[in-house]
């Protein structure tokens, strides 16, 4: 059986480009139906099985359970067929907003996995939508978003995400994927940090993906941006 240091490691060696055949069949040869199991766990925990998933069938690596690569298989066909209804409806989005000259930057999610890897499947999907707007134009996106059948779910007067996380979420129900939510934000949580909302503003940037005009941080604001938002992750 293989002990844990040689899952880590045929993990690591999966997604490392290059030709590491040789060293995956070995490390596979001790495998046991736990270990298989465990290792998709791993993947799981890490958000990591599209890249994994597309990495493995591309090394061509024969002694792999049928039952693990199907596993795999079915996770990675949801995943994709969960990041295209989202960026559909990102795109719509943006563009209800963009027609109402509401300004409005896609956080995250399907706009930055078009934007790394050129296409949807690779990113593990989120669960919801993220969009930065200005603060003065909470009330008209939320009235725009809401032609489109997204409805507001909280109370403003409760509190914690109106004013600390400085976001509202609306949701609305699709057929095909069932809940969707859109998170609104207008600032960066800004009671913890200290983010200078306007400087990102400044730089963002017209780019084209999968043929739609969209407002982007440049390069520099969307790796302060994923930082930022990885310490707020931590804020209790």
């Amino acid at each position: 059986m293989a002990r844990r240091e040689d899952m880590t490691e045929v993990f690591l060696l999966v997604l490392k480009e290059g030709d590491s055949q040789a060293a995956i069949i070995e490390k596979f040869r001790d495998f046991r139906d736990t270990n298989w199991n465990e290792l998709y766990d791993l993947v799981f925990r890490n958000g990591l099985i599209p890249a994994f998933y597309t990495r493995l069938v591309k090394l061509r690596v024969d002694n792999i359970p049928h039952k693990f690569l199907a596993r795999l298989k079915y996770a990675y066909i949801m995943n994709l067929k969960r990041n295209i209804i989202l960026e559909r409806e990102l795109f719509k989005a943006l563009s209800f907003l963009e027609k109402s000259d509401i300004r409005a930057i896609p956080l995250k999610g399907p706009a930055l996995a078009r934007f790394l890897y050129d296409v949807p499947a690779l990113r593990q999907a989120s669960c919801d939508l993220d969009i930065l707007i200005r603060p003065e134009d909470i009330d008209r996106a939320e009235k725009k978003l809401g032609e489109m059948g997204y409805i507001y779910t909280q109370s403003r007067e409760s509190g914690f995400f109106h004013n600390f996380r400085r976001e509202i979420t609306l949701q609305r129900c699709d057929s095909l994927a069932g809940s969707i939510a859109i998170d609104l934000h207008w600032g960066f949580r800004d009671k913890h940090i200290m983010a200078p909302i306007e400087e990102f503003w400044r730089g963002a940037r017209r780019v084209i993906l999968d043929d739609h005009d969209v407002l982007l941080f440049s390069v520099c604001d969307t790796l302060l941006f994923l930082a930022l938002t990885a310490m707020a992750d931590f804020d209790f």
